[in-house]
């Protein structure tokens, strides 16, 4: 069998510390400063917007209360089309008002964002307008036809209408409402 060779070997103890020593160096480019300078650019955008979220904030809690007025006027309206139009326009003229008077003096970045956050309550506030509206329309339907009919009847018992004539007015209301 062949024999595996040995070793011994001694160790003693030093002062030397053990450990491996690098040096790190970045080299400086324009690469560098120009990312540097990105950063610092993102931050700053970063920073502006947050502003912005805080300040159209303030902003828009003073729009909705002056939308929700103008939503208890126009949504008064039976008309559907009419009640939309008007509460849009007046909205607008709300929110161009505030624009022009309260944020004058504000940066782009809160002017965009108020105009965002508006133009979203403006939406959505129109849409309970026009479904406040409907109802009423619908309300406003069944009195109409309610009116017809107390007419038709009043007209028929004072004479001053003829049946076949009542029948063909009957029969034209019923056809162009139901």
């Amino acid at each position: 069998m062949p024999k595996i060779p040995t070793f011994e070997s001694q160790a003693r103890p030093t002062a030397e510390v053990g450990g491996i020593k690098t040096s790190f160096q970045v080299p400086v480019t324009n690469d560098l400063f120009t990312k540097t300078q990105s950063l610092v650019a993102n931050y700053y955008i970063k920073e502006q917007e947050e502003e912005a979220k805080i300040k159209s904030l303030d902003y828009e809690n003073k729009l909705l209360p002056k939308l929700y007025d103008a939503y208890d006027k126009h949504s008064k309206n039976p008309f559907p089309s009419e009640a939309s139009s008007s509460f849009l326009k007046e909205g607008k003229e709300i929110m161009q008002s505030i624009v022009d008077n309260e944020l004058a003096n504000e940066n782009n970045f809160v002017k965009k964002r108020f105009l965002a956050k508006g133009n979203a309550s403006l939406s959505t506030i129109n849409l309970a307008t026009l479904q406040k509206s409907r109802l009423l329309m619908e309300e406003e339907k069944k009195k109409v036809g309610n009116d017809f009919k107390s007419g038709l009847y009043t007209e028929l018992t004072m004479g001053a209408i003829d049946i076949p004539f009542a029948q063909q007015k009957a029969s034209d209301y019923v056809n162009n409402n139901i």
